[in-house]
């Protein structure tokens, strides 16, 4: 008598360790992104132009009228707060978000306060000019700040910390031009385009080294 049954297929043993293929991120968490990348380069783009200005003058007592005081006051507040904003649309857990918001307008607090030290007659000796353009360079230090808050807030590998030492090109396109005597706005607008390429080059980097985005 010939047997009919058909042998049952094997079950493959479960694999607990396997490396599970990453979830699309949910619409909503996408439109946060997005949210986050937009407001966050806007408030950069205010802080850059907000401290590029005059308020320093504020603080090393030069006579301005109250009104010019009390617009970049609240067009620093304005900037910094869409950057808080910003961060805080991104879809990741609140530690890192406020590591973010932390990070970056600390940085530039501290640059701005050394920037202002400086100008009031420098106290670092030989060490100022090193100083203004980097720790006391707002523009450096938002760059690194937003660039290394862009990376906490989309969870990126940490080994893509490491790509933000090409920021260390802005004090040194500084330097350059003002040794060639280079207009102070045309410096300001070449530092800016740097320091756009800077982001987007870091965040392209993180992005690669990190694989598909978790949110």
């Amino acid at each position: 008598m010939t047997n009919n049954q058909i042998a049952p297929e094997a079950v493959p043993a479960p694999q607990p360790y396997a490396v599970q293929p990453a979830r699309p991120a949910s619409p909503e968490k996408r439109v946060r992104a997005q949210l986050a990348r937009v407001t966050v380069g806007v408030g950069a783009y205010l802080t850059f132009l907000a401290f590029s200005g005059q308020i320093y003058s504020v603080f090393i007592g030069m006579m301005i009228p109250a009104g010019v005081v009390a617009f970049m006051i609240v067009q620093v507040l304005i900037a910094l707060g869409l950057i808080v904003l910003g961060f805080s649309f991104a879809p990741t857990s609140a530690v890192r978000r406020l590591l973010a918001i932390g990070l970056t307008v600390g940085f530039v607090i501290l640059a701005f306060v050394l920037a202002v030290t400086r100008l009031k007659g420098s106290p670092f000796g030989s060490a100022g000019i090193p100083i203004s353009l980097t720790v006391g360079n707002v523009t450096f230090m938002l760059v690194v700040a937003v660039t290394v808050g862009w990376l906490i807030v989309r969870e990126r590998n940490p080994l893509a910390l490491l790509f933000v030492v090409v920021a260390g090109v802005i004090p040194l396109a500084q330097w350059n031009m003002m040794l060639g005597g280079i207009e102070s706005g045309i410096t300001q607008l070449v530092l800016m385009f740097i320091g756009i390429l800077v982001f987007v080059g870091v965040a392209w980097l993180g992005r690669a080294v990190s694989g598909p985005d978790k949110h």
